[in-house]
């Protein structure tokens, strides 16, 4: 029996090594001009892909200006906005950035937005086209023109993440208030959605406006309020 077992254990010795599928060792080999691995170089170019479209969006959504002069450097609350911005990464909460005309609170919704599609970046499902993925996860609002929309009774729809810019520069004509305030029950309502919103009033002002009380106090339960300090930005 011994000798059986050195038999055997001298057979499986001289068997060869299993070979790697040729799918595997293609994805393996080298680029001679880059040195990185087919696999990497996919993954590189999911990943630029996933970048420009970030861009993109930003640009259709919330203008090629902001973009265009947007530095994550210039963004001073940066450490208090990234608290914020774990606390809107749980759904169903959110964030009110409020101050002055030209405090950058805009910039700062821009800051969030790329924050939020980072941290959301490993979630993509690679059979979503980048664009795709982006616009399921983030919509834009500026509220003048959504109010627009819905007093046409045109769809407003909702994503994961809304952002809302510059709450108060609206017409809230009644119609299209009762129809904001459909929307903002979904959003209360629904644990998946997440709020960015920006304005310039101030606290005062934002409870106790005339018809809007339903949905400030579902507002108040869901949404962090950051004050962004400072005198306009677009004077130096």
């Amino acid at each position: 029996m011994e000798k059986i077992r050195e038999v055997m254990n001298g057979i499986s010795e001289l068997q060869p090594a299993q070979k790697p599928s040729d799918s595997e060792a293609l994805r393996n080999q080298q680029s001679p001009e880059s040195g990185k691995t087919k696999a990497e170089i996919i993954e590189q170019e999911g990943e630029n892909e996933y970048i420009a479209a970030v861009k993109r969006a930003m640009k259709d959504q919330i203008g090629m200006r902001y973009v265009k002069y947007f530095k994550e450097s210039e963004i001073e609350q940066r450490e208090l906005l990234n608290v914020k911005i774990r606390d809107l990464i749980y759904p169903g909460k959110g964030i009110l950035l409020t101050g002055q005309v030209g405090t950058g609170k805009t910039m700062d919704m821009i800051y969030i937005f790329q924050k939020v599609l980072q941290y959301e970046k490993g979630n993509r499902n690679l059979l979503y086209h980048a664009e795709a993925f982006v616009e399921k996860k983030i919509r834009y609002y500026f509220m003048p023109s959504l109010f627009e929309k819905l007093h046409f009774a045109e769809k407003a729809p909702l994503a994961e993440y809304v952002l809302l810019d510059d709450w108060g520069r609206e017409y809230s004509e009644p119609f299209a208030l009762e129809r904001f305030e459909c929307l903002i029950e979904d959003v209360y309502r629904n644990k998946n959605v997440s709020l960015v919103i920006t304005t310039n009033l101030n606290l005062s002002q934002f409870k106790n406006r005339n018809g809007w009380l339903r949905i400030v106090d579902r507002l108040r339960e869901i949404c962090s309020w950051v004050d962004i300090e400072g005198k306009s930005r677009r004077h130096k």
